[in-house]
This record gives C-alpha cells, sequence and structure tokens, in this order.
C-alpha cells in the first residue's frame, strides 16, 4: 500500500487501511518486496490476496505479509495489526523471509498481533524463513493446516531463529518451526523475555506497573509508552553452581528442568544432573537452528522419568527431550517418554529431535513415539543427525514407532544419518 518494491530506506512509516489483490504473487500491508532497510514501521489493517485454490495468479501461490510480502532485505523494529488472508504462506509480519544471491532477509525486534487466515502454512510472524529473525514475537491467532506460531511448517523455514517467542494460547498453535511457545500467562512475564536475551534492548520496553494494567507484552519504545527495558536475567536461586566447565549448573529438580526450556540464553552453558528426577517436562531444551542446545548435560548416571510430549496432533519440528542439539549430552538416562504429533511431523526423537554438530554419548531411552502420515526422520532416540560432526556414541533405545502413512526415514535407533560427502 506504501511501496510495491523497495531497495532504499523507508522509515517512521504508517499505513492503515485495506488492501485487496486478486492476482498477484507477492503481498505486503506496507511493502511487496523489500530488500532494502524498513525501520520503525507499521501496518494496522486488512489484507486479502488469493484466498482459494482456483484464484491462484499467473506466477503460482503468493506470499501475503501483514507488513512485507516478501524480504531480502532488513526489517527492524517494526509492527503488524489487524488481518492477512490468503490460500498459503501468508505471515502476520512477512510472508516470506527469503535468501538473495547477495545476502539473507533478516527480522530484528519486530512483533505481529495479526489474525492469519490462511489454508496452507501461516506463521503468526512468518509463513517461511530462510534468513535471520531476531527478538521477534506473534500473539494473532493463526488457522489452516500446517501453520506455525511464529513461523510456518510448510517448508522453506530452514533459517536462523534468535530469541523469539509466539503465545500458544493466543495463535492457537502448539508448534512453529522456530521460536518458543509460551502460555498467555507466561507472555507477560518480564523474565521470560530476559531469559531469551531481551534484557537491556533499547527497542523494546515492558510496562509492568499494576497501575497502568499491568503486565502487558513488550511494545517497540517508538510507540511512546510507558515502561521500563527488560530486565537482565536471574538464575533461580535454587540452582547452584556456575554454568562453567568447571562449575556447572547443578539440575535437581523438575522446576530445574521446566526453567531451562524457557531459558535460551542458557542454553550454551553446562549442566549436570546430581538427582533421578521423577517426572520431566512438556517441552524440549533446544528448539533450532540459532536457539540449539550447545552447551552440555551430563545425566551423571541419573535418571530422567515420564516425559510426555503432545502438539494435539499438529506436526512438530525437532521433537524429543531436547529438540535441537549441537552440544552434547552424556550420560544420561530418560525413560517412559511419549512423544506425540501429527502429520508431517520432521526430526523427532526421544531424547533429541536433530543433532547437527553435537555428540550424543552412553544415553539410554525408553518410551513410545507416534507421529501422522507423511513424516520424516523419526528415530527411537535421535531422529536426524547431521554430518557436521553430529556423533552417536554407545547408545541404546528400547522404544515402538507408530509412524504414519507415507511416512520415510524411519529407524529402529537413528531415523536417518547424513553422509558426509565432503572431500578428504
Amino acid at each position: 500500500m506504501l511501496v510495491a518494491e523497495n531497495y532504499g530506506t523507508i522509515s517512521n512509516c504508517g499505513v492503515t487501511g485495506w488492501l485487496a489483490v486478486p492476482q498477484a504473487t507477492v503481498v505486503g500491508g506496507l511493502v511487496g518486496r523489500n530488500g532494502g532497510l524498513i525501520r520503525s514501521c507499521y501496518f494496522d489493517g486488512l489484507i486479502t490476496a488469493n484466498w482459494t485454490a482456483t484464484e491462484l495468479g499467473p506466477g503460482g501461490p503468493p506470499v501475503v505479509g501483514g507488513l512485507v510480502g516478501a524480504n531480502t532485505g532488513s526489517i527492524v523494529c517494526c509492527y503488524a495489526t489487524g488481518m492477512a488472508i490468503g490460500h498459503r504462506d501468508v505471515g502476520g509480519l512477512v510472508g516470506d523471509n527469503r535468501q538473495s544471491y547477495e545476502k539473507s532477509g533478516s527480522i530484528t525486534d519486530c512483533y505481529a498481533t495479526t489474525v492469519v487466515m490462511a489454508e496452507f502454512g501461516g506463521g503468526g510472524l512468518a509463513a517461511g524463513n530462510v534468513g535471520v529473525i531476531t527478538r521477534c514475537y506473534a500473539t494473532g491467532l493463526v488457522t489452516g493446516e500446517l501453520r506455525g506460531g511464529l513461523v510456518g511448517l510448510s517448508g522453506r523455514s530452514s533459517g536462523t531463529v534468535i530469541g523469539c517467542l509466539w503465545d500458544t494460547f493466543q495463535t492457537n498453535c502448539s508448534t512453529s518451526s522456530g521460536g518458543l511457545g509460551l502460555s498467555d500467562a507466561e507472555m507477560i512475564w518480564p523474565k521470560v523475555y530476559a531469559d531469551n536475551g531481551w534484557a537491556g534492548d533499547p527497542n523494546w520496553i515492558i510496562d509492568d506497573n499494576w497501575m497502568h494494567g499491568g503486565y502487558h507484552y513488550p511494545r517497540l519504545s517508538w510507540e511512546g509508552i510507558e515502561g521500563t527495558p527488560v530486565p537482565e536475567p536471574v538464575v533461580p536461586y535454587r540452582l547452584t553452581g556456575s554454568g562453567t566447565q568447571e562449575d556447572p549448573y547443578q539440575i535437581a529438580t523438575h522446576d530445574d528442568l521446566e526453567w531451562l526450556t524457557t531459558a535460551s540464553i542458557f542454553w550454551d552453558k553446562h549442566f549436570v544432573l546430581v538427582k533421578d528426577i521423577p517426572y520431566g517436562t512438556a517441552r524440549t531444551i533446544g528448539i533450532s537452528r540459532g536457539s540449539a542446545f550447545s552447551g552440555t548435560f551430563d545425566g551423571n548416571g541419573h535418571t530422567i522419568r515420564s516425559v510426555y510430549i503432545d502438539t494435539d496432533k499438529s506436526p512438530a519440528w525437532n521433537l524429543g527431550v531436547f529438540g535441537y542439539v549441537t552440544g552434547q549430552i552424556r550420560n544420561l538416562t530418560v525413560e517412559d517418554v511419549r512423544l506425540a504429533s501429527g502429520p508431517s511431523t520432521r526430526c523427532a526423537g526421544l531424547l533429541a529431535g536433530t543433532c547437527e554438530g553435537g555428540l550424543i554419548e552412553n544415553c539410554h531411552v525408553s518410551g513410545s513415539v507416534t507421529v501422522g502420515e507423511n513424516s520424516q526422520y523419526i528415530g527411537q532416540l535421535v531422529g536426524y543427525v547431521g554430518y557436521r560432526g553430529g556423533k552417536v556414541v554407545d547408545c541404546e533405545a528400547n522404544a515402538t514407532i507408530d509412524a504414519g502413512e507415507g511416512s520415510t526415514d524411519v529407524g529402529g535407533l537413528i531415523g536417518y544419518q547424513e553422509p558426509d560427502t565432503r572431500r578428504r
């Protein structure tokens, strides 16, 4: 509604209104295609494009975004609200965060409260991401198949996501191909943002004053609301250790594990299990590229029991006690793990969904994995092991796998181990 294609700079601009496009391949509320810089801008309104499959334009299925359709440039300190409607690949802020020959698209310090109505592949913030998304959140309702609370699950989502969150209740999404899903109560806790790398960022303001209605989602500082920056993170008082290799954090209770699942800035630290834990968590530790578990977790011969992770028949990526691992997990037993997800799930294993450049050693698991049709990379221990140094050593699994029709790369121990094709 402001610019069709931008390769320059757009700043301090806002658009409100309604844009209906019957046939187009890239549609955005502010900018259609961005290869430049957009800073401190917003869109508030309604976007509709190709609602039914029979109305597809000559360029094939379009991408639709509340602020920008397709991005290979930079979007900084922006937001979108209202509603975005399309057949597929609809994002609350950006339709597709793409990679060009020269650079990858980046989205930093942004949010979307947009209602996303798509039949296929919608995302609360972005439908697809092969670029970088940093310190963003999404809270708008998302509809359709293969939807994601932050990033859609239609397949074009191999990019990096750092310190991002989405509201599982407001979006009605239990999964995403990136970002940390939280309840609406958790989404208004300043400490959660602190534990995910937002502390001291001058671009964000949190109003935690009960006189003002108290504890809202963070807002961008240029919006002019009252409040304070996100506070510094604080390690739970009960947790001993300093997180170094010589003095690792000591995990002794279910609450310690629960804290770890929502504190991504600590996922590069060192941990040791000092007691058996009778029941685990309902969330993974480590999520995706950019928010991986890159530290060390030494089970120290102890056991975590009764871990139940159920996505309520939604597809999932990187599903396991540890979701995405680039660090080390050693000497750990996990018993009675139950993983359950819907069709088109990718990378699921009782201990780890993906091990990319990490080490899993002397670990033992038992339980079951249940995934829907057309799922891929499903293993009893690990779903997917990448060739970049990913190793599994001296491990065993005693589990069952129930994979739906059309599923591929289903293995007894590992779903798929990528061969190292580098020249030696």
